[in-house]
């Protein structure tokens, strides 16, 4: 009796021990469950975050492609204007340069009618140069004296020689002719000699 009071007593404080154990395992199983259940929710809010951001970002990016087009919708309506604007200006120009050349034309058409009236009456003397006249010719010199005709060739004899005939310089005529041609043909302007 002794021995089974004693047993009876151990089995007791056994199953002290084990309902002690179980109810500490028990608070631990709760608490990995109080966890699994924050990770689980912390998980299922992280999810929703990162939807969320993706929805955001989607719109975002939809609005900004919105905006972007609007803005290159905008440029694009602004340099057509623009090159409307040039168009109209480049024919405008074109308008004024026919109505000056034509205006031009008709002046210098003017001029040289009044040019080839006055022309029988006014005599043209062209510009000779150094004394020569047009041809080359030069003017009949006095007669050398002896002293003066015997140190003529040892003067000749020292300087160069000039042309024979030195070239003919532009007549007003020539030059009026030129810058006429020039002005209405399209063609350089004559060099003067």
């Amino acid at each position: 009796m002794e021995e089974l009071a004693w047993q009876l007593e151990a089995l007791g404080e056994q199953n002290a021990a084990s309902t002690a154990r179980t109810e500490e395992l028990e608070e631990q199983v709760n608490a990995f469950r109080a966890r699994e259940d924050a990770i689980n929710r912390a998980m299922v809010a992280a999810q929703q975050v990162e939807v969320d951001a993706q929805v955001r970002m989607e719109q975002d990016a939809k609005l900004v492609h919105a905006e972007t087009r609007r803005e290159a919708q905008r440029v694009l309506e602004e340099v057509q204007r623009m090159a409307q604007n040039l168009k109209g200006a480049l024919k405008e120009l074109a308008t004024q340069k026919r109505e000056f050349v034509k205006t031009f034309r008709a002046l210098l058409e003017k001029h040289m009618a009044e040019v080839e009236t006055y022309e029988g009456d006014l005599p043209v003397t062209p510009r000779a140069s150094a004394g020569v006249p047009i041809g080359g010719e030069r003017p009949s010199e006095p007669a050398a004296k002896p002293s003066e005709a015997a140190a003529k060739p040892r003067e000749a004899a020292a300087k160069p020689r000039e042309a024979a005939a030195k070239p003919r310089e532009a007549s007003n005529d020539d030059q009026v002719s030129g810058w006429l041609s020039s002005i209405l043909g399209g063609d350089e302007p004559r060099a003067q000699h």
